[in-house]
């Protein structure tokens, strides 16, 4: 099966995926203010995952895009990334159940585990059958690519991808307290002096 019909749609995604890992990024500086506790295994449970499906779906546009010498050398390449795929969403399956610094709800699930886990699942069943004169595997990878873009893009910004943040160091030898300034420590200490000469009164 023939892959050129589809250059024009994987460049684009391609840059979209790029341009939403940038967003991240900008996310992050958006609310790195934000003075949420976070550890190291939250940080790996709910930030890096985001940022690996939007690397995902940018290898895959670029598989697809390269000119490639035969179908088969498409199809091994799609069937390892599924596969590296699968795996690293199973490792991000354990460490989501691992970390306490967020509670997991029903919705969290489904984006964290059960999609990405189909998504890999659909891309190395697709890329096995693409040699073949099947007309479904293309579309089944580009449906792959493009869950991985859009599954990415939901978590950007929900709570449990902004509570994976560091809470910001305060500087040392540095307290919250206001400074007091000069003319009120005058007002302060003329107050004090003038307590014993209202008691005698």
């Amino acid at each position: 099966m023939s892959v050129a019909p589809w250059q024009g749609f994987y460049v684009m995604l391609g840059s979209s995926a790029a341009a939403l890992i940038g967003l991240q990024f900008v996310v992050v500086a958006l609310v790195s203010n934000m003075r949420k506790l976070a550890t190291a295994a939250t940080i790996h449970a709910f930030g890096t995952p985001t940022v690996a499906h939007l690397v995902s779906a940018l290898i895959i546009s670029a598989i697809m895009s390269a000119p490639w010498p035969s179908p088969v050398a498409v199809a091994v390449a799609l069937v390892i990334c599924g596969m590296v795929g699968l795996g690293y969403a199973v490792i991000v399956i354990n460490r989501v159940r691992r970390q306490t610094g967020y509670e997991m709800d029903g919705q969290d699930w489904l984006w964290y585990a059960v999609v990405p886990c189909s998504l890999y699942v659909g891309l190395a069943v697709a890329g096995l059958t693409l040699p073949t004169t099947s007309h479904v595997a293309p579309f089944v990878v580009a449906g792959a690519a493009l869950a991985c873009c859009c599954s990415a893009s939901a978590t950007l910004g929900t709570p449990s991808h902004t509570s994976s943040l560091p809470e910001p160091r305060k500087a040392a030898g540095r307290s919250d307290r206001p400074s007091r300034r000069p003319h009120d420590r005058r007002r302060t200490s003329a107050a004090r002096r003038r307590r014993p000469d209202a008691s005698l009164a």
